[in-house]
């Protein structure tokens, strides 16, 4: 981790008393909630959003930490802000990042006036009163983790966690929104992950698994509704592990079914799509449950399979075989014909082989999925597959690979896609592009991830007609391009 020079800060608060902050947020889109709790905290200390970095007193970088180049483009945002901002500002760096990293960055990194980890959002409280209430001392370093000390967390050394569920601390908003406007909404229902997959950091960076408040989670969705939010889409490191570390509730998924259940009473005009479903946990109820309430749920099943060989299953310590998953997949198509299902695949992982790409090739093959996500392996210290001996292949070899198997699921996803041509929906209107060319997404287009559908108003023989970001128009499909993006127009 390198570091620049920068001007020295001059701690006094704005003459004018007039306080602002700006905020890039990294990574997915449950880091994008925890940025909603950390403005929240701004909003509550009388502070305002400032459009541009280098006009306001407190810049925050919420980072990613997944894997490495997560983490290097996280902390490239945080130089390329430092060397912007105005003199006598703050800059704190925070999110998955902070929390994983906090000792090293508090040494390495001179420039950041605060370190927050996201075990404990409300530690931007705490870093706010401290300006508030302390005059300049010739300090620069505040750390702040949580509970204004480091939590140590982590993989021990006899393989087991020593994670506590305490760790964590509800934040204090749990939605966000996508884009510019209020009619879609991120959910965050839980945090964590107890599944402890070989190859993924996310109980090192996030901790074990924590369901959060149904009553939180129920008034935050009520209040999206009430400010516009036609599209309430649920996420979670493993949707459907809620209510398993309650002790209450019924066994498998049905703390998670309950929860939808209370969602359904709920009154407006919305759907309710739900994200990132660990595949070890599925249950085709959730499946029947989806077509029971259909009025209320999208039939979209977004399920990270990651591959399609027993043997690179296994040592990924996934609990199924790729057979069991496909039948899975078989099982929702079943119960609904018209369903949608997107998942990832990694390749590279140790001990990968041109074998088992075949095999991961044959299961793309038999699945058909509509949409598939690709990436390459990456270690991860502290992980169980760090210690295991790499790939024979090489990384080029992997790229290769991943590029031809992502053309075969391209080409899948047309073919499957293919049957909602001609069809009506209601779309979402997410940009201007300009020349009468509006950008929108369909219900069967997660956010940020499948695609867009293009709304060419000349071509609707309404050249003149202007629609806005946030808009939910009535449309009929007439194309599609590239694969998995659509063409439709205005009814």
């Amino acid at each position: 981790m390198s570091s620049v020079s920068n001007e020295p800060h001059d701690f006094g608060m704005p003459m004018n008393g007039t306080k602002t902050y700006f905020i890039k947020n990294m990574g997915c889109s449950k880091n994008k909630t925890d940025g909603s709790a950390i403005e929240d905290s701004f909003l509550r200390h009388g502070y305002s959003l400032s459009a541009l970095p280098d006009r306001a007193d407190v810049v925050v970088v919420n980072t990613c930490g997944f894997i490495q180049s997560a983490r290097q483009q996280s902390i490239d945002a945080f130089f390329e802000l430092n060397s912007i901002r105005k003199k006598g500002s703050r800059i704190v760096l925070c999110g998955c990042l902070a929390q994983m990293f906090h000792d090293q960055i508090a040494s390495e990194l001179k420039e950041a006036d605060a370190i927050i980890g996201n075990f404990d959002i409300s530690g931007f409280d705490s870093f706010l009163e401290s300006l508030e209430h302390s005059e300049d001392d010739g300090r620069k370093k505040r750390v702040l983790n949580g509970n204004a000390s480091c939590i140590k967390y982590g993989i021990g050394p006899d393989g087991t966690s020593d994670i506590s569920h305490s760790a964590h601390r509800q934040p204090s908003v749990l939605t966000a929104t996508v884009g510019d406007s209020p009619v879609s909404v991120y959910l965050k229902i839980a945090e964590g992950c107890d599944h402890f997959c070989s190859f993924c950091s996310i109980p090192l960076i996030r901790g074990r698994f924590k369901s959060f408040d149904e009553s939180a989670i129920l008034e935050s969705m009520r209040e999206a509704v009430a400010n516009g939010a036609c599209e309430i889409n649920l996420i979670a490191q493993d949707l459907l592990s809620y209510g398993k570390d309650s002790g209450i509730g019924k066994a498998g998924v049905g703390s998670f079914i309950e929860l939808l259940a209370r969602m359904v009473e709920i009154p407006g005009d919305f759907k309710i799509r739900s994200l990132y479903m660990h595949p070890d946990n599925f249950d085709i109820e959730i499946a029947k449950f989806v077509k029971e309430h259909s009025d209320r749920f999208l039939p979209y099943f977004d399920l990270a399979l990651q591959h399609g060989s027993d043997r690179i299953l296994k040592a990924m310590a996934r609990a199924h075989s790729a057979d069991y998953y496909a039948r899975i997949i078989e099982g929702i198509r079943d119960v609904l014909p018209d369903s949608i299902i997107r998942s990832t695949f990694m390749l590279g992982f140790p001990g990968e082989t041109k074998a088992t790409i075949k095999e991961l090739e044959s299961f793309v093959r038999r699945v058909r999925l509509e949409y598939c996500g690709f990436f390459r392996y990456s270690k991860e210290n502290g992980t169980k597959a760090s210690a295991l001996k790499p790939s024979y292949l090489s990384g080029k070899c992997i790229d290769d690979e991943i590029s031809r198997i992502r053309e075969i699921c391209d080409a899948i996803s047309s073919e499957r896609l293919s049957r909602f041509v001609g069809r009506s929906f209601r779309a979402i209107v997410e940009d201007d592009i300009g020349d009468g060319v509006f950008l929108c997404r369909l219900p069967f287009q997660a956010p940020e991830v499948d695609g867009i559908c293009e709304i060419r108003m000349a071509e609707c023989g309404m050249a003149n007609a202007k629609l806005k970001i946030g808009d939910v128009v009535p449309v009929r499909t007439v194309g599609i391009e590239n694969d998995y993006d659509f063409i439709a127009e205005l009814m």
